[in-house]
């Protein structure tokens, strides 16, 4: 199989024990964390990033990244604030052992007409230089995920961000669904050919046309051709991210029977 899988823990459960379990008894291996011991994975010490480690080791998995909130901000708010919020999640990912984090690209205002959001690109642009060029000091990767709202939230937005940036530190977490939510009806016929460069993993979450989030292939994703294209190129990592149960703006969550089923649903378009 060319692609490897993981999940997002607290997709599967609160508890690392039970969301481990669940994922090891799936043939998941890679360990994305996000909320851990009921704290967001920024708010974790030393002590317990080391203890998050610990556990994922004793199940036979590897943290695969840092499922960070950093840039999940107002566009408005001080640079620095994200920076240190950075520079934090690079401690964490050097005690996770893992190279890679997950950021996003900003709230503008509400409302922003597209003449206005075009002429915030250069300060977006310039706050993910500074994010990569910081990550670039620890050899980590920064994975940019597509999200509704933000200021990447779709295709052309997204690959002006990564076109700028320029940055072999600054790469792409496709996530169809939220590609989706933002009005695009086809991503990957939409999206593809301007991203593909970039793309370094990719969400297994799907969606409907109203929004509704839905097991791989179920939705308007396009998952088939998603693999396909994914594969041509290699594989990347499939990270489970579901939605199945609850999609909020910094969480999400499915539990253990509804990961089952998304997993089932995913091995089935799977190449052999």
């Amino acid at each position: 199989m060319p692609f490897a899988l993981g999940a997002i823990t607290d997709e599967i459960a609160p508890e690392m024990e039970q969301a481990l379990e669940v994922m090891v008894s799936e043939g998941i291996r890679l360990a994305e964390l996000r909320t851990v011991f009921g704290r967001n994975v920024l708010e974790l010490d030393d002590t317990q990033a080391r203890r998050a480690l610990t556990m994922v080791r004793a199940a036979g998995c590897t943290v695969s990244g840092v499922a960070s909130p950093v840039g999940k901000s107002p566009l408005g708010a001080p640079r620095e604030t994200e920076e240190r919020r950075l520079g934090r999640a690079l401690e964490l990912a050097a005690l996770l052992e893992t190279d890679r984090i997950r950021i996003f690209s900003y709230y503008p205002e509400p409302g922003q007409t597209a003449a206005q959001l075009a002429a915030l690109a250069p300060e977006v642009c310039q706050r993910l230089e500074r994010l990569s060029a910081l990550a670039a000091t620890h050899g980590v990767t920064l994975l940019l995920e597509n999200e509704v709202d933000l200021w990447g939230d779709v295709p052309e937005r997204c690959r002006q961000l990564l076109a700028t940036v320029d940055s072999p530190h600054l790469r792409f977490a496709w996530d169809p669904a939220n590609f989706v939510r933002s009005g695009v009806a086809a991503p990957q016929d939409a999206g593809w050919s301007l991203l593909a460069p970039w793309v370094a993993c990719a969400h297994v979450k799907d969606c409907d046309a109203q929004g509704v989030h839905t097991v791989a292939g179920r939705g308007a994703g396009q998952w088939p051709q998603l693999l396909r294209d994914l594969e041509g190129q290699g594989g990347v990592p499939l990270i489970l991210e579901p939605h199945l149960r609850l999609a909020g703006r910094s969480e999400g969550f499915s539990g253990p029977d509804a990961f089952r089923q998304a997993v089932s649903a995913l091995r089935q378009l799977l190449p052999a």
